[in-house]
């Protein structure tokens, strides 16, 4: 089974978007995430154009390298500002039913 890159690279995001509102990090480590994010996304992109089986394979190793590094960043700026993160909200919204309309 294929991994979805792009989802975990989503959720990721949305887990460094929801510290950036919540605590006060410093400038300089906001910038080392912000910049980390972006080669993740630049790793998934050269994984889909690779043709290459083992650079396939390189590029997955290289991205959870690169994640987990980055949720252990994420993680000690929350533990470290005493917040605790909310949990991941969808990034869709249920249409209500014709029965939540009534009401």
């Amino acid at each position: 089974m294929d991994r979805d890159l792009e989802e975990e690279l989503k959720d990721l995001r949305n887990r460094m978007t929801q510290c950036f509102q919540e605590t006060m990090l410093a400038r300089e480590l906001r910038s080392a995430i912000l910049l980390a994010v972006i080669s993740l996304h630049l790793i998934v992109r050269e994984r889909q154009r690779a043709r290459d089986p083992t650079k396939q394979r390189e590029l997955i190793r290289e991205f959870d390298q690169g994640r987990a590094v980055l949720r252990k960043a994420i993680d000690r700026a929350f533990k470290e500002s005493g917040v605790q993160p909310r949990p991941a909200q969808p990034a869709w919204k249920e249409k209500p039913n014709e029965d939540q309309r009534a009401a």
